[in-house]
């Protein structure tokens, strides 16, 4: 039977055996290819070139990185990490017994970017119908869909095959173009399968590895003196190749590049080789960096090529932003619901969810002002908090705070507590507590109308260099209020906490509001310093 035969069988024949091996076509296909660059392109080949590699790695060490956590969900939008279930284990610690959650992960995700599959035999055990999570190589991997089911026939390693059905096997897809087309790997992109990304970018990965051996060649074996050797006379076979051979020996080779040449006898050498400038090498390989990159959807200040940082975003923060957004998101999202779709069996109770939350462990002063605002705000309480960075709880510490100056809609604010009449204070009393006040106020004022003046001048030039751009705009503004909240402490002789708070609220407003918010940001910041200083009206000073 022609392989095109083999392809249509399953779709032609409505009895299918299957544990018959010819109505089974490769997920794989015939993978290898030749490139118009003269390479065989297959996924050990393309990790060879360093921006597959890096892409590659980066995509499946992240995304290893981030818990897959399983959830229990309780009445109402509740829910509960569903710990004591053997899925949580398996996703969380350990799927098998010699690998790790991490390593598990990271391997199925590089199957499943080099090939467009992954997959992963459910073994039932000790701890469930699914007590182990053994991996299996795409290579050897076939695969029948028949009748809505999808069997699976794997050729081990010491060549005996065994068929599993559907219900026994993880699989993980790629991109599926679902059009019931045959792709370019050879088999029928019904939905079933994925695409593999080394297939379709088998010339481009062809031309960035014939460059690289370009450049290996070329300082192994080139000459920099490169062209004819014109001689006079006529010289014999044997002169010519001692000629020939001398000439290699002195002047081909790194260890030999700009020596010079010593003619005699009225030779004349015509150079003939093309530079590297005018074959635009170094070009081809910082383009091919960049088109590789773009197969994958990485940006490429991930994989160490900064040239073009500046083209997803303003600054590293955004583009490693986008980075998850764009990137990581969707991989985690094809396996939660991959997740639920092979291993829960009750889908209205469970579920799994990526916590990204873990990408910022490594950045703690983003952590801890996350926390700051979840506390102050009331959705978060000291033990929660401590729970995330896991410490002891502290006793007293579920308690959660709420702003005194917001109350549900509709309701009115809570009168205030009855409190004592202060003592009457005599005449002399009065005037000299008067004269402190007086005073008080006055050097407060002063204080902090110096705090805000320094305010209003840096962000007047972050303005100006920033124009229209409001993501470099954010950036400043929370770069310096992130170190400005320690000099109002220290101004106005306060605590960290409410300097911290102000330093906050004013980030948070200049920077939904714009550059713009600079022209009353003296007025508004003085106001809440002297508040946050001692109750003080700002009044007509």
């Amino acid at each position: 039977m022609s392989i095109f035969g083999g392809l249509v069988a399953p779709l032609q024949i409505g009895a299918l055996n299957p544990l018959d091996d010819k109505y089974y076509y490769s997920s794989y296909g015939s993978y290898g290819g030749q490139s118009l660059a003269g390479l065989m392109i297959s996924e050990d080949t393309a990790m060879q070139a360093s921006a597959v590699w890096g892409c590659v790695r980066v995509i499946s060490e992240s995304l290893a990185s981030v818990p897959l956590i399983l959830y229990r969900r309780k009445d109402g939008d509740r829910r509960e990490r569903a710990s004591d279930h053997y899925l949580f284990d398996i996703l969380h610690d350990q799927p098998n017994e010699y690998q790790t959650a991490f390593e598990f992960k990271e391997m199925m995700c590089a199957h499943c970017l080099l090939t467009g599959n992954a997959y992963a035999r459910l073994v039932p055990g000790r701890r469930g119908a699914a007590d182990q999570l053994l991996p299996m190589h795409p290579q050897r991997m076939q695969i029948l869909a028949s009748s809505g089911r999808i069997y699976y026939r794997y050729q081990e390693p010491n060549g005996t095959s065994n068929t599993y059905a559907d219900n026994e096997m993880f699989h993980l897809r790629g991109l599926s173009n679902g059009s019931g087309l045959y792709s370019l790997s050879g088999y029928n992109t019904d939905g079933r399968l994925g695409m593999s990304v080394i297939q379709y970018a088998r010339e481009s990965i062809g031309l960035a590895l014939a460059t690289e051996q370009y450049g290996a060649r070329l300082f192994a074996q080139g000459t920099q003196l490169s062209g004819v050797l014109t001689h006079p006379g006529k010289l014999s076979k044997e002169a010519q190749d001692r000629l020939r051979d001398t000439w290699e020996r002195r002047h081909s080779g790194l260890q030999n590049a700009h020596r010079p040449a010593i003619l005699e006898e009225g030779m004349k050498f015509e150079s003939i080789q093309m530079s590297n400038e005018d074959a635009q090498f170094l070009s081809t390989r910082t383009f091919q960096v960049e088109d590789i990159a773009r197969w994958f959807r990485v940006p490429l200040h991930m994989i160490q090529s900064t040239e073009k940082a500046t083209s997803w975003g303003s600054g590293l923060e955004q583009l490693s932003l986008a980075f998850v957004m764009y990137t990581l998101l969707p991989w985690a999202r094809r396996w939660e619901q991959a997740v639920r779709r092979d291993l829960i069996t009750q889908k209205s109770q469970y579920y799994v969810e990526y916590l990204f939350d873990a990408l910022e462990r490594a950045d703690m002063k983003a952590r801890h002002d996350a926390f700051a605002v979840a506390r102050n705000w009331g959705w978060l309480s000291v033990n929660d908090i401590r729970r995330m960075e896991n410490m002891e709880p502290v006793e007293d510490g579920d308690v959660y705070l709420q702003p005194l100056n917001m109350v549900p809609v509709g309701q009115p604010p809570a009168p205030p507590e009855p409190v004592s009449p202060p003592r009457q204070m005599g005449p002399s009393e009065e005037s000299a507590a008067a004269k402190r006040n007086g005073h008080y106020a006055l050097l407060l004022h002063e204080v902090a109308a110096r705090i805000v003046r320094k305010e209003s001048a840096v962000l007047g030039k972050a303005a100006r260099r920033c124009c229209d751009d409001r993501d470099a705009w954010s950036a400043e503004v929370k770069d310096f209020y992130s170190e400005h909240a320690g000099y109002v402490a220290e101004s106005l002789q306060i605590g960290k906490v409410k300097a911290e708070t102000y330093a906050a609220a004013q980030a948070a407003l200049l920077c939904e509001q714009g550059p713009g918010g600079i022209e009353d940001l003296e007025l508004r910041g003085k106001e809440m310093l002297l508040i946050l200083a001692g109750g003080v009206e700002s009044g007509n000073n």
